[in-house]
């Protein structure tokens, strides 16, 4: 009986030496990448950050690698594989906190790959699933803005509806007034464009942005 408990006993050090040794060498490995992407070196950062994902599957690190694999492809114009990262984490991890800027990042790749309606339904995504979330103000103005310059001034104005209606306190809401306005122009419709020109003008960030 002794000698059962003794060889669990031993048993048990051993697994916890394990986990600590593995937990060590994860933190230790998702440092080295990160201090690489800090320093600019995006592509051996990549290559770490791909290496720590196939190593540590489980990792709760796991999402932050594939944030920062997919930003260092990006940072290296390495744009459709970028997207391919981003969507991935967006999709795999819908519930971690870099989910709604991975979707934000999903349609900066597809703008710089010339795919704006890609790009639109990307930021659209964000402002759906992440209402809330400090990125949601900005891709919704960005996929307004996409709309307005494919003339599609209608879908331009049903968004920007709703990012006035919902962002009143974001940074880029006066932004957002001054494209209302410029849709608002396009669609004849001067009267109420005047109207938001006068808000945007008296706020307290209007004048810089005119």
């Amino acid at each position: 009986m002794r000698r059962i408990i003794i060889f669990g006993i031993a048993i048990l050090i051993l697994q916890m030496s394990l986990l600590y040794s593995q937990r060590y060498g994860e933190s230790d490995d998702f440092s080295y990448a990160l201090k690489l992407f800090n320093e600019g070196f995006y592509d051996i950062a990549a290559q770490q950050f791909q290496l720590f994902a196939n190593r540590y599957p489980n990792s709760d690190r796991l999402p932050d690698a594939k944030y920062y694999q997919a930003l260092s492809l990006f940072k290296l114009n390495d744009l459709e594989n970028a997207r391919i990262e981003f969507q991935s984490l967006a999709v795999s991890f819908p519930d971690h906190q870099r989910a709604a800027d991975a979707w934000q990042k999903v349609g900066e790749c597809y703008l710089k790959l010339n795919q704006p309606e890609d790009a639109a339904r990307a930021f659209e995504t964000v402002k759906v699933l992440y209402p809330n979330s400090s990125v949601a103000p900005r891709a919704l103005l960005q996929a307004a803005r996409i709309y307005f310059r494919q003339k599609k001034y209608e879908k331009a104005e049903l968004i920007l509806q709703d990012f006035l209606d919902r962002y009143a306190e974001s940074a880029v809401y006066p932004r957002g007034q001054l494209l209302y306005a410029r849709v608002l122009m396009a669609r004849q419709n001067f009267p109420s464009a005047r109207k938001i020109l006068e808000k945007v003008l008296q706020s307290d960030t209007g004048a810089d942005i005119l």
